[in-house]
């Protein structure tokens, strides 16, 4: 059977990667693709040869389905050519899952974003359904199957043009939020609070060129909540050599983690901010292997922004 639901694939120079994605859309066979791939950087001879590359495996859609592919001849690097595609796919669709090229989910991911896309379309307040949650067994806690978060993971997602549209490109207000103490409200947590600040606060001053924090900003910003399912759907393979941003080498832990299996959605009763499991993930995956989630971390941040 076709899947219903509208696929954005977002892909670059990493062949092997992207097959090993499309091979997974191939035999779910949405009714609806889009796909859209960044151009060879000048400085990188090998880029264009490997975005041929790439072009050649994304163009064997052979099955019947609404395509459309989007090559870009230039490069616009990962915050552009994302939010880019996004704003492209969200222009054609109401709602849909996004998938980059080094992310491989399994096939429960599927169902349950297409399930709870319908379920909660109406529902302003929610803003993402996550795929990723960290490897952590949240079924050992409870017997649902997803909880609502304030943490949205871009490892393999699922939203609505409804919110999307909400995105903020350049963190409007944000000095007044912080003086505000939005972001302590927003998360509650203050080890949580401080380590999101870290990544606003370098996104803000554009040290940073990650999307997703503006995406984080702008959930926050709606007060929006996300849907982290209580098992883990998608495995990051995208830390190695060939990865042009998160290269640290701590951050290869998230490519060992299992993408699993759903047998049947079970929903919370209630939606409500799940802020002990938001902690769970926090302590003891991210404050394990994200290096800007430690107190030295945030203190040095402190120090920078003061002498700014």
């Amino acid at each position: 059977m076709a899947y219903e639901t509208p696929i954005l694939l977002i892909v670059f120079n990493r062949p092997k990667k992207t097959q090993l994605i499309f091979d997974i859309i191939k035999k779910i066979k949405p009714k609806k693709l889009f796909i859209s791939a960044d151009g060879p950087r000048i400085d990188k001879v090998r880029d264009t040869f490997l975005c041929d590359e790439v072009k050649s495996i994304i163009n064997k859609v052979d099955w019947d389905c609404e395509h459309e592919i989007k090559i870009s001849n230039t490069n616009l690097g990962c915050k552009t050519n994302v939010v880019d595609s996004i704003d492209w796919f969200f222009s054609n669709v109401e709602n849909g899952v996004i998938l980059e090229d080094d992310c491989i989910p399994s096939f429960s991911f599927f169902t349950f974003c297409e399930s709870l896309l319908n379920k909660y379309k109406n529902n302003e307040n929610i803003m993402q359904i996550n795929g990723f949650n960290g490897g952590i067994d949240y079924n050992s806690l409870t017997k649902n199957s997803y909880y609502f978060s304030k943490m949205n993971h871009t490892w393999g997602w699922a939203s609505w043009k409804r919110a999307w549209d909400k995105f903020d490109k350049n963190f409007l207000n944000y000095e007044e939020l912080i003086l505000k103490k939005n972001i302590r409200k927003y998360y509650i947590d203050k080890s949580i609070s401080a380590w999101m600040k870290v990544y606003f606060d370098k996104s803000y001053s554009k040290e940073d060129n990650i999307w997703s924090s503006n995406w984080a900003f702008s959930i926050l910003k709606e007060n929006g909540l996300c849907i982290t399912p209580s098992k883990n759907f998608v495995r990051n393979i995208g830390f190695d050599e060939e990865s042009t941003s998160g290269k640290s080498e701590i951050f290869k832990k998230f490519s060992n983690i299992s993408q699993l299996e759903l047998d049947e959605i079970i929903h919370p009763n209630a939606i409500k901010h799940n802020l002990k499991f938001d902690q769970i993930l926090f302590n003891q995956v991210i404050k394990k292997i994200d290096p800007r989630a430690s107190k030295f971390y945030y203190l040095v941040n402190i120090i920078k922004n003061y002498f700014k």
